[in-house]
């Protein structure tokens, strides 16, 4: 009887960790399980989030969250009384 691969994984904004399959989906539906692959030498899980494919080894911790880039608004306004 084949079996698939399985994955214990915390999603952010999760509560708890849960196994996934591949087909699973994580943060509400946003992000979905391509693939998983076990191989002691190379363990990694293929997501797939907006048309992007991510692909993680199995046991990296979290990335930290990018910084959002700062906004620079210069104003150009005039001396008065000329």
């Amino acid at each position: 009887m084949p079996t698939s691969a399985m994955a214990i994984v915390k999603a952010t904004g999760e509560a708890t960790e849960r196994r996934v399959i591949p087909g699973s989906t994580l943060s509400n539906g946003l992000i979905l399980v391509k693939a998983i692959n076990t191989d002691p030498d190379n363990p990694y899980i293929v997501l797939e989030q907006y048309g992007q494919t991510i692909t993680r080894r199995l046991g990296d911790g979290v990335p930290e969250p990018a910084t959002a880039p700062q906004a620079s608004i210069g104003y150009n306004i005039p001396e008065s009384g000329e």
